[in-house]
């Protein structure tokens, strides 16, 4: 099994993730992409890469930035981005009712990377793509709060969870109306900044 995966792992229930064929993790250098302006044409969800790093903020996901995309290009049948590695959301774990979120910096959003620069580079319509999932964003929360009680009961028992303190902490942080109001002023200050059209 080699040494970063030991059978004690599997003492409780786990989960893993499918293998994508096709995939390509995006390393800080993308020199593939960056050299292919063809391949940037045939990407297909690029306005993905907002709504994922509204996402980001939101969940408090101090983990892909222009150190660490988490993110793979997947080509077949179409080129799409795909996130992976949601390890550091809730700010690695660390929030708690007193203190709440914190809002990511300018240097662990997606939306300030060489990546984001580069697909948005003379992209029409910019500004009107980031207010359409700044609308949406409210939509999107008030499904994940619909199904928040559902995700948390369906944990496994023996992960130690406290469910009911879980479903609490969640609804007075990451569901309070001033952190999702900030996340999307948040949002769109980066946006406007960083992403030039």
């Amino acid at each position: 099994i080699g040494t970063t995966i030991q059978p004690r792992f599997f003492d409780s229930p786990t989960f893993g993730s499918r293998y994508i064929e096709h995939a390509k993790e995006i390393d800080s250098s993308i020199s593939a992409i960056e050299g292919d302006k063809k391949l940037i044409k045939k990407i297909a969800n690029k306005q993905d890469l907002l709504s994922i790093a509204l996402f980001d903020l939101w969940m408090g996901n101090e983990d892909r930035s222009h150190n660490n995309y988490n993110l793979l290009l997947r080509s077949d049948p179409e080129y799409v981005f795909m996130p992976i590695d949601h390890e550091r959301c809730f700010n690695g774990n660390s929030v708690t009712a007193e203190r709440g979120f914190v809002i990511l910096t300018e240097d662990e959003t997606l939306l300030n990377t060489e990546l984001a620069s580069l697909i948005f580079r003379n992209f029409k319509g910019l500004p009107e793509l980031v207010d359409e999932i700044a609308a949406n964003y409210y939509l999107w929360v008030a499904d994940c709060e619909k199904s928040l009680e559902n995700a948390i009961n369906a944990m496994p028992d023996q992960w130690g969870i406290q469910k009911e303190d879980r479903i609490a902490l969640l609804k007075s942080t990451l569901f309070h109306q001033a952190w999702i109001d900030e996340c999307k002023i948040t949002f769109e200050d980066y946006a406007t900044r960083f992403l030039k059209p």
